[in-house]
C-alpha cells in the first residue's frame, strides 16, 4: 500500500509516469550482401570531425545483410547536434569479417573503413533519418570517404 502511494507521489511530481519518448532516431539500412558494423560517431567525444580518426574502442552495432538497425535517444537529433556542438556526424562502417578477424588496432592504424559519410544535419534531414550502405545515389553529392561511385 505505501509502495502505491509512493508511485502516485511520484507520478504527480513528475507530471507523468510514461516513459520518455524516443526522438533521436536514425534507422541504418544494410543494402549489401555482406555484414557490417557500424559506428554513428556521436557519443565518442574524442573524434569528432574533422577529426576523422577511428574509435580507440572497438565497434560493437552490427547489421546483418539486407537488414536495418533503428538508433535512437530521447533527445531529438537537432538537439544532438547542438549539444555536442558539432555541424557534421561522422557514420563509419566496417566489414565485419574485418573487424572480427583483425586487431582493432590495426582496423585503427590502416583504416580499414569500408564508408564513412560525413553528415550533417540537413543532410540526415534530406535522408528522413535513413543512413544506407552502400550509398544511395540520393547521397552522392554528400560528403565520404572514400568517394562516391556509382
Amino acid at each position: 500500500m505505501k509502495l502505491n502511494i509512493l508511485m502516485f507521489i511520484v507520478c504527480l511530481t513528475l507530471g507523468s509516469c510514461e516513459p520518455p519518448t524516443q526522438t533521436y532516431k536514425f534507422r541504418i539500412i544494410n543494402n549489401s550482401d555482406m555484414t557490417l558494423y557500424f559506428d554513428p560517431n556521436v557519443s565518442n567525444r574524442a573524434n569528432v570531425y574533422p577529426d576523422t580518426l577511428i574509435r580507440e574502442t572497438k565497434v560493437q552495432l552490427k547489421i546483418w545483410p539486407h537488414t536495418a538497425s533503428h538508433q535512437g535517444g530521447i533527445i531529438s537529433t537537432e538537439e544532438v547536434f547542438r549539444r555536442h556542438n558539432i555541424d557534421t556526424l561522422s557514420i563509419y562502417f566496417f566489414d565485419a569479417e574485418t573487424v572480427d578477424n583483425i586487431p582493432w588496432e590495426t582496423i585503427r592504424e590502416e583504416y580499414k573503413v569500408l564508408k564513412r559519410y560525413d553528415l550533417s544535419l540537413e543532410d540526415i534531414q534530406f535522408l528522413d533519418y535513413e543512413i544506407s550502405y552502400p550509398p544511395t545515389e540520393q547521397m552522392k553529392d554528400m560528403r565520404m570517404y572514400p568517394p562516391y561511385e556509382k
